[in-house]
């Protein structure tokens, strides 16, 4: 998969409800509040011999946190893209007056990825990585890296008291919210029934993990199935994740997976 930009750049634009309230849609606008809007027209096209679909792009700001996003035309999410075939979206990116966008990402759910990079005028730099898998590792437990970024979080009650669960925050104390997707694989000929996600800081402390609707505990994989999971990890502002793997009580550990 390759990304080339047909146009980029800024405009001041009223605050999009969304920034504020990720449920809210892209439809109003706060003129009183002003922020920057980096409208971006995108051309992408599928190297690969396979369909990609469910894409999910991601604007990384400077701060290392991740835009707003609003598509144009695209209500029901981006469409998928069959083998050879180039496909142009428009969107724009929201972030505040201070901000600049740095990193367009793209991902799908096969596991495909690519990137562009731009400098602070909203314009490309170099050209995308075609045709990059997302980091994976093999063996008994797959695991494959759809997409991550960051965002600030108020801090979960259970940084401090891992008993109080992820149901409660205080925004008083910011911390980094580090959110993954991931894609699991059972290689093996049991089921897994009791598994985890376990997510390791540049300090080799473990961080604090929330799972995004799995009230009921995660999922069984049985042999041969791949599972999606999104979780959250925790850290403090200025810390960094580093590694992760996918543990399981009675299959073990998967190999480790690098992460940034």
């Amino acid at each position: 998969m390759t990304l080339a930009v047909q146009t980029s750049g800024y405009e001041t634009w009223g605050r999009p409800e969304g920034m504020d309230n990720p449920k809210a849609s892209c439809g109003n606008f706060d003129d009183s509040h002003p922020v920057s809007k980096f409208n971006v027209s995108l051309s992408i096209k599928n190297t690969s011999s396979r369909s990609l679909s469910k894409l999910e792009l991601m604007v990384q700001k400077t701060t290392g946190k991740l835009a707003y996003v609003c598509y144009y035309g695209y209500a029901k999410g981006l469409p998928a893209i069959a083998p050879g075939q180039t496909v142009n979206i428009t969107f724009a990116a929201f972030m505040e007056r201070t901000e600049t966008a740095t990193r367009i990402s793209l991902s799908t759910s096969q596991g495909t990825s690519a990137s562009l990079l731009f400098d602070v005028a909203g314009k490309p730099v170099g050209t995308s990585t075609a045709g990059v898998s997302a980091p994976a590792i093999t063996g008994r437990i797959g695991v494959s890296l759809q997409n991550s970024g960051y965002e600030q979080w108020g801090r979960p009650a259970g940084m401090d008291n891992t008993k109080a669960g992820c149901d409660s925050f205080d925004d008083s104390r910011p911390v980094r919210k580090f959110n993954v997707s991931l894609a699991v694989t059972n290689n093996t000929n049991s089921d897994m029934v009791d598994w985890t996600a376990r997510l390791f800081k540049s300090n080799g402390r473990e961080a604090y993990v929330c799972y995004n609707g799995y009230d009921k505990g995660l999922p069984k994989i049985v042999p041969g199935q791949t599972v999606n999971v999104t979780f959250s990890a925790f850290m403090e502002v200025n810390e960094s994740p580093a590694r992760l793997w996918i543990q399981d009580k009675t299959i073990g550990r998967s190999g480790v997976l690098a992460v940034r």
